[in-house]
């Protein structure tokens, strides 16, 4: 193995032990929000009503209403 090859290695298990510290750091996060949860230091959530969202895709300017769509396929006279 030579100088390159040995740094690239050295590299990778420096970047797999940051991303195991951070890991452990979320995990213990993750615990003691979960601890405080269930030792009542914590209220859950209140979950917000969901409301009904329609998506806007920006043309219903141009299909108009089912009610217009449904004229014009039947209208056998131009607009």
């Amino acid at each position: 193995m030579n100088s390159d090859e040995y740094e690239k290695l050295a590299m990778r298990i420096t970047d797999t032990e940051n991303v195991l510290d951070k890991l452990a750091s979320k995990f213990a996060s993750l615990r003691g929000l979960i601890h405080r949860k269930f030792t009542g230091d914590i209220e859950p959530a209140q979950k917000p009503e969901k409301e009904k969202v329609k998506y806007d895709d920006g043309l219903d300017s141009l299909r108009g209403t089912p009610h217009d769509r449904t004229n014009s396929l039947n209208s056998t006279s131009p607009k």
